[in-house]
């Protein structure tokens, strides 16, 4: 998130207080091909989408004489992912259970909207791309006893996007911080595996 002040804000409202805020991410879609080198190692090439709200709640408050007001917004955004993984499997791949960890390179397209607060300011999710990690385990387990090549797969992970950077309104002091580190999703994933 990122806040543009216009000059009016600090003449009306000299302090800008954020009071709440919230990201929610929605469900993470993914599709995935993967090669064999060898019985236990491959490679993995993964398209995936996420979309996620993020709810913010501001103080203004004003000079002497004005009444206070209390600015919501709801912005949406979304992550689109293409990642290369490594991956090498505890058991050979002709397994019914197969154990594995996995560690990955991609690229990380983040659409982001914006919105406006009358005259005082606009904020704004922008839109980047991203160079991205993700790394994590899992476990494939194949139905062979039913004679079809399919089986489920269960994985955890955690993925970090490119550095945050960016000036947000202090809930202490009312003045601008920067806020930097690196943004981090982690989460469980869960589908079904075709082995031809």
């Amino acid at each position: 998130m990122k806040l543009h002040p216009q000059e009016s804000l600090s003449q009306i409202f000299p302090i800008m207080n954020t009071l709440e805020q919230e990201i929610e991410l929605k469900a993470q879609y993914n599709l995935n091909f993967q090669y064999n080198f060898n019985p236990r190692l491959g490679i993995q090439a993964e398209i995936e989408h996420q979309k996620a709200d993020y709810r913010v709640l501001f103080a203004l408050l004003p000079k002497t004489g004005s009444k206070a007001i209390y600015p919501q917004h709801h912005l949406s955004w979304s992550i689109s992912s293409i990642f290369l993984n490594l991956i090498f499997r505890a058991r050979k791949s002709e397994e019914k259970i197969i154990p594995y960890v996995f560690a990955g390179l991609g690229l990380c397209f983040i659409r982001g909207e914006d919105d406006f607060n009358q005259d005082y300011y606009r904020i704004d999710i922008p839109s980047t791309t991203d160079l991205g990690l993700k790394a994590g385990a899992g476990l494939t387990f194949y139905l062979d006893s039913i004679n079809i090549p399919l089986g489920f797969d269960l994985k955890s992970f955690i993925q970090v996007l490119g550095p945050k950077f960016g000036g947000y309104p202090s809930s202490y002091y009312g003045s601008d911080s920067e806020i930097g580190g690196w943004n981090i999703i982690w989460g469980v994933e869960i589908g079904l595996k075709y082995r031809f």
